[in-house]
């Protein structure tokens, strides 16, 4: 028999924090990953992803989904890819190359910090700047 592994599922969004959007984009990709066939539609992710949000971004989506039951539609709601550029939109770093660069001008490496903690920084914020 072979051993089963748990996968973990995304952390809660609430836009607490500059780059909660990432994170919680990038748990959800390693999830959907994990177990292909539980999510073989655009709308299965979406509707996965949307059971982890709170606070605004849930009261968003509780709006989102009331118009859709008074005939408003939201295609980002049916495609995975506009519900990741319709949240970006609404609750991403409103400017991310000026704060990703400003970020790298003032990144530093502690004197209780690893090599690679400062080379995995680095390396995020020049190729969000690409």
């Amino acid at each position: 028999m072979a051993p089963s592994v748990k996968i973990r599922v995304p952390d809660i969004f609430d836009r607490t924090d500059l780059y909660q959007l990432y994170h919680f984009l990038f748990q959800c990709h390693l999830y959907f990953r994990s177990g292909l066939t539980l999510f073989k539609s655009d709308i299965d992710k979406v509707n996965f992803a949307m059971t982890y949000v709170s606070r605004v971004v849930q009261d968003w989506l509780q709006v989102a989904l009331e118009q859709e039951d008074q005939g408003i539609h939201h295609a980002w709601l049916y495609s995975w890819p506009s519900f990741v550029k319709e949240m970006y939109a609404c609750f991403g770093i409103p400017d991310i190359v000026a704060e990703v660069a400003h970020s790298l001008d003032h990144l530093h490496m502690d004197s209780d910090d690893r090599i690679a903690t400062y080379n995995v920084a680095f390396l995020w914020y020049s190729t969000e700047l690409q």
